[in-house]
């Protein structure tokens, strides 16, 4: 017979999963962009006590089984991460690179990355070293885009 006490506190409570394609959108729409290797981060502030996760993979990914096994890990290295600042949203999207790597290198590859957010401060939640902001790259084109004249 299984301890039911142990199960229950070792388990992803529903309400720290982002489950409306509202709170989606709205992750989406106000939080901050990060590229990792495998993976996409939205990052945005929550008025909630506690953080919530998202994880949005592609059927482009693998098999079911393959994309249950990436959505496992990276709720797992969530869960784990205690010294998260509390009230943050955060969404992953699963690349396709994903399901050809070990459980052990994505798990790695997001402790890295929670590593370096909490390290460089969620103040103004810009995490250091290979992740880019992807609203903070220039314009490649070397000019600004322009607004069409009236005639």
């Amino acid at each position: 017979m299984k301890d039911e006490g142990v199960m229950k506190t070792q388990s992803f409570q529903k309400k720290r999963k982002i489950r409306s394609s509202r709170d989606f959108k709205i992750v989406f729409e106000k939080g901050k962009k990060f590229h990792i290797s495998h993976f996409k981060v939205f990052v945005s502030p929550s008025d909630l006590p506690a953080g919530r996760l998202g994880i949005s993979v592609s059927k482009r990914v693998g098999d079911a089984h393959e994309r249950n096994r990436i959505k496992r890990v990276v709720r797992e290295a969530f869960r784990r991460r205690e010294d998260l600042p509390p009230s943050f949203d955060w969404v992953f999207i699963v690349g396709p690179s994903s399901e050809r790597e070990k459980n052990s290198v994505l798990f790695q590859e997001l402790n890295g990355f929670f590593n370096r957010f909490i390290h460089r401060g969620s103040h103004g939640y810009e995490p250091q070293g290979k992740l880019k902001d992807s609203r903070s790259t220039p314009n490649r084109g070397g000019s600004t885009p322009s607004t069409p004249k009236a005639r």
